[in-house]
């Protein structure tokens, strides 16, 4: 039994690894760019939509785990696989709208809330908790609902440290970007506020006075 679940687990991570790239290359031809703010980690402007790529990976290993013998009595059993499926593509498309036009934290803890609520209905639920001194507590069935919520909600509202993305770079006080003179890359002081332009095959940096929202996407300039 272990051997199948380190397996789904090689394979929902070299699929997530995998589609990183391709996702961070749509997110930057459309425009998908978070503008830094003061209170960001990364000090150059980053890609979004990376919780694609994990999705993509939580599917690949939901297939590969409904393959297997030892595994496949709990998708027969239960509806675990959709509650998976159906939370994590709630959680997918609550960041959509969020990078995308925002969201107030009461519809945020909504769709927290909603998630944590299907996954106890396809049967995915908290039954025990460990105790301090060895042991475990075994949890009614009310108290497993109101654990499995809670743990969905803390764990989604942790999330990231703010503006940080699983596409974006690491911090540093310059970016290396195309000179717009030369073919060379060079590396310069890295911009506050710096949305991608096409140049040729390559995207340069190209300045703006935009005052648009940090959470809106960022419209590629033609230079």
């Amino acid at each position: 039994m272990q051997v199948e679940y380190v397996l789904t687990l090689l394979v929902a991570a070299a699929v997530t690894y995998l589609l990183t790239p391709l996702v961070r290359r749509f997110a930057v031809a459309a425009g998908a760019i978070h503008a830094t703010r003061d209170r960001d980690v990364h000090q150059v402007p980053t890609p979004l939509l990376g919780g694609v790529a994990m999705y993509a990976g939580l599917v690949a290993g939901l297939i590969v785990a409904s393959r297997l013998v030892s595994v496949k009595s709990v998708f027969a059993q239960t509806n675990m696989a959709k509650g998976l499926l159906l939370a994590g593509g709630l959680v997918v498309i609550m960041g959509f709208v969020d990078d995308r036009w925002g969201m107030g934290a009461l519809s945020k803890l909504a769709g927290q809330v909603a998630a944590g609520v299907i996954l106890v209905w396809s049967g995915a639920a908290v039954t025990w908790l460990p105790e301090p001194r060895g042991g475990y507590l075994v949890l009614t069935t009310d108290e497993q609902i109101v654990v499995t919520i809670l743990v969905v909600v803390m764990t989604a509202s942790m999330g990231w440290p703010p503006g940080s993305s699983v596409l974006g770079p690491r911090p540093s006080s310059s970016t290396t970007t195309r000179s717009r003179t030369g073919s060379a890359w060079a590396a310069r002081p890295a911009p506050r506020w710096s949305p991608p332009c096409w140049q040729g095959s390559a995207w340069g940096s190209c300045r703006t006075t935009s005052t648009r929202p940090a959470s809106s996407w960022v419209t590629p300039a033609r230079c």
